[in-house]
C-alpha cells in the first residue's frame, strides 16, 4: 500500500516547484567571494594569553549559590 504523506509531499514539491520555480545557477565561473577574500582581523591580540581559570566553582544547575 503507497504511503499517501509521501504521495502529498512529492505532489506537493512538484507543484511548489511550478508556481515558484527555485533559481537556476548563472552560466559561467561562480565566485566564491568568502574564499577569495582576505582573511578577518583577529579580535585576540597576539600577545594575549589565556590568566587562567575562573575564581568560582563550577556550576551545572544553573544555581550561584
Amino acid at each position: 500500500m503507497p504511503n499517501p504523506l509521501a504521495i502529498g509531499i512529492t505532489i506537493g514539491g512538484l507543484l511548489l516547484d511550478f508556481i515558484a520555480p527555485r533559481p537556476k545557477p548563472r552560466a559561467g565561473g561562480t565566485h566564491e567571494l568568502s574564499l577569495l577574500s582576505a582573511p578577518a582581523v583577529p579580535r585576540t591580540p597576539r600577545g594575549a594569553t589565556m590568566t587562567g581559570e575562573h575564581d568560582g566553582a563550577p556550576v551545572a544547575s544553573g544555581n550561584t549559590m
